[in-house]
């Protein structure tokens, strides 16, 4: 997938993703089986209606009759689905499905409470970060790339049109983004528009064209830089001062029902948030004994252990600084955890992967790595992109878990995976769920330790600390948008217990404000593969086989968690 096809804020691109994953696959169903025809009705309108082959369009903006018409064909979907009488389906497996399909068209629906339209100001996946990562990633080299990526641009200004719109009829509903990242998105603004634009050139090094430059050039001039010029000055000073202080969910309208609806639209799991809360509790406690044991063996013994997190995230000898150097570094390691999979997979399929910086402008709101899946066409290589500019470097701890997480045997390799299985006429290779995709990724940096990819302490040491941040975000997830907790309570927990630095801690939790219920997914994946895994191997003893069960995990990219349990539960059982 393309940086342009990142579209929107998370939460409201799962409602779109997860009910795609699943009615495609449901509509296919596995080894070519065909699903009843009702189901498949419905699977192809959705289809239809939001997989689109112009991912640029609108830049995932939509005006009140789009956003209107999307929760009326989902109420359609919803009653045609609730009216096929199970009874009527001809097996159990067909029945599964029909249940499993309603609950996810179901779960979209429900997250309309929410009403992302009226209050999306995002520095991660706001629609003005798509015109960034286009620019610096989106294919071209042909003339239809070139006009693909133009008619996008020229349709952003009515993007900027539809975004202000919106915004205003939020804060006539009482809807207003936090302000703090009112604050970032205005930031990225400024360095977006400073030079007239001259971060958005960057397509110009990627096409040669004469005739593609002058019409990009003027595009630039003549259409984006007055629309994110036009943006920036409705959000501030005016928009601003509107925006609400609080971080959480709880501050807006239904703020309760729309939480609990994106927990389980993204887990795929009806949670008891405070038990999930005290699981998160423990499991930090538990993990920051870890940390103080090989802590006080690298440091010393009388080392406190906020210290040990301090000093190997903020430590000069631990940090690296240089961009070249972090870019090297990261590029080294990619080679190191792709050579290690043998070890762990019986199958070991693979694509090209670029590492790439994240630009400059998106550095300070930027997550330190993150993973962009390839076009489906094939038409440029997935990309692993690194935040080298970010402020205050990058710990070195993070490298070695970063490619993990991110690459091998993280994202990139399970994308790469699902696409093996998909041309075996398994489920389609879309983004799966996020506990599941998420999950996958901390379970990959637990892999990487058990084959060995940490071969420094201090990188052994960084990959429990970020374990210990994964359940740290489980709880401040949980504590903003459930709980009430205000920006600075958030920071503070994060700087005390986990030893943050002011400004990541700052970061996260605005990350947190922007988009509920994502960093919660991370932990709750990771629990449940794990879990699975340590059922199985107390059931089969010396029979398990890590492989076997990696090829299970693996095997269906569009599962739920619950239907992961069962399928790993029926795996181990078998004689």
């Amino acid at each position: 997938m393309s940086a342009a096809a990142v579209l929107g804020r998370v939460a409201a691109v799962l409602a779109v993703v997860l009910a795609i994953i699943l009615l495609l696959a449901l509509g296919i169903g596995c080894a070519g089986a065909q699903a009843p025809a009702p189901v498949a009705a419905v699977t192809s309108e959705i289809e239809a209606r939001f997989r689109r082959d112009d991912s640029l369009a609108a830049w995932g903006v939509r005006d009140s009759a789009q956003i209107a018409a999307q929760a009326s064909a989902f109420r359609g979907w919803s009653a045609r689905l609730a009216a096929i009488l199970p009874t009527e389906l001809p097996d159990a497996t067909a029945r599964s499905r029909l249940a499993a399909l309603r609950g996810f068209v179901d779960a979209a629906m429900a997250t309309n409470v929410c009403r992302f339209d009226l209050w999306n100001v995002d520095q991660l996946f706001g629609f003005h970060v798509q015109l960034a990562q286009s620019a610096a990633s989106e294919p071209l080299g042909t003339e239809a790339a070139r006009e693909r990526l133009l008619r996008a641009a020229k349709r952003f200004p009515t993007a900027v049109r539809w975004q202000i719109a919106n915004l205003q009829a939020g804060v006539a509903a009482g809807f207003t983004a936090p302000h703090a990242n009112v604050e970032r998105v205005v930031d990225q603004l400024d360095g977006m528009l400073a030079d007239n634009g001259a971060v958005l050139l960057s397509p110009l090094q990627r096409d040669s064209a004469s005739s593609f430059a002058t019409a990009w050039r003027a595009v630039l001039r003549d259409s984006i830089v007055p629309a994110l010029r036009r943006y920036r000055d409705y959000l501030t000073p005016g928009y601003a001062a509107k925006a609400r202080p609080e971080p959480g969910l709880t501050a807006l309208p239904n703020g309760p029902a729309c939480y609990s609806a994106i927990v389980y639209q993204a887990t795929t799991i009806r949670l008891d948030l405070d038990s999930v809360y005290a699981v998160a509790v423990a499991k930090r406690v538990e993990t920051l004994a870890e940390i103080t044991t090989l802590g006080r063996r690298m440091f010393g013994e009388g080392i406190a252990t906020v210290d040990i997190l301090r000093k190997a995230r903020t430590d000069p000898q631990f940090v690296m600084h240089d961009p070249d150097s972090i870019m090297a570094a990261y590029t080294r390691t990619v080679v190191r955890a792709r050579a290690l999979l043998p070890l762990q997979f019986a199958s070991t399929p693979d694509a090209p992967l670029v590492v790439r910086a994240t630009p400059k402008e998106q550095a300070a709101a930027a997550a330190p790595a993150r993973y962009l899946q390839a076009p489906e066409d094939g038409s440029a290589p997935a990309v692993f992109v690194v935040n080298a500019y970010q402020p205050g470097g990058i710990a070195v701890m993070n490298i070695e878990l970063g490619t993990a997480h991110e690459a091998y045997p993280g994202h990139h390799f399970q994308f790469v995976y699902a696409a093996k299985q998909r041309a075996a006429g398994g489920a389609p290779d879309f983004l799966s769920n996020g506990a599941y995709l998420e999950g996958w990724g901390i379970y990959a940096e637990q892999l990487a330790d058990e084959a060995g990819l940490y071969e420094q302490q201090i990188t052994r040491l960084g990959y429990l600390i970020h374990r210990l941040d994964v359940y740290m975000a489980l709880q401040c997830d949980i504590g903003i948008h459930a709980f009430g907790w205000s920006r600075q309570q958030a920071i503070d927990t994060m700087m005390v217990v986990a030893g943050r630095p002011l400004a990541q801690a700052a970061s996260y939790a605005d990350r947190h404000a922007a988009s509920p219920g994502q960093l919660a997914t991370y932990g709750v994946g990771y629990l449940t593969i794990t879990g699975a895994r340590e059922k199985a191997e107390r059931r089969m003893g010396k029979r398990f086989d890590l492989k076997g069960f990696h090829a299970v995990v693996l095997g269906d990219p569009g599962v739920t968690l619950p239907e992961l349990e069962r399928t790993v539960a029926e795996w181990s059982a078998a004689p």
